[in-house]
């Protein structure tokens, strides 16, 4: 493991740690990426609140569970380490991720997209993106508060990876609070 790493870029988030579990340093991860296999085939790993700031891992271990997905990072051993690695994310060189597939955009990609309705009305910009059973919310940042929109055909129009645009049907209403 080596000490915190200043990255400008150049690595993309495959994972967000959700919490600890038991008492060896397991953490149960939510999934950026297609599959557990991806993690399964990675040795080298960054873990940070953000690309910029980064510790250097090695997977010791990947196990599906009914409940969710559950890691072993180097240098995490037990509760209280696994603990201080809350809601970070887990990242991988740009070279090493895999690009979306034609016609879809990577999570990881739409965060930072502006958010506009049909009309062409700014509503904000996506700051987190919440991976939930039913469908996925955009946590969209107006300015003054966060907005979390639902990621379904009824509200989500198009994306536009090539202007970094969320285009929504409208905004009346969900923006309204």
């Amino acid at each position: 493991m080596t000490d915190a790493r200043d990255m400008e870029g150049g690595l993309t988030a495959i994972a967000r740690i959700v919490n600890a579990v038991g008492l060896r340093g397991d953490l149960r991860v939510q999934l950026l990426c297609n599959g557990p296999e991806r993690l399964e085939s990675l040795a080298t790993v960054f873990v940070g609140r953000t690309a910029r700031n980064v510790v250097e891992r090695q997977f010791v271990g990947v196990r599906v569970q009914q409940n969710g997905i559950l890691v072993r990072l180097s240098g995490v051993d037990d509760r209280t380490e696994a603990d201080r690695q809350r809601d970070q994310f887990i990242f991988v060189r740009d070279e090493e991720s895999v690009p979306a597939a034609e016609g879809s955009v990577r999570i990881d990609d739409i965060i930072g997209f502006d958010v506009v309705d049909v009309a062409g009305r700014h509503w904000g910009v996506v700051r987190d993106v919440y991976a939930l059973p039913a469908n996925d919310m955009w946590s969209v940042w107006t300015g003054t508060k966060e907005v979390l929109v639902p990621a379904v055909p009824a509200w989500v129009s198009r994306i536009e990876p090539s202007t970094r645009r969320v285009i929504l049907t409208t905004g009346e209403g969900l923006f309204d609070v």
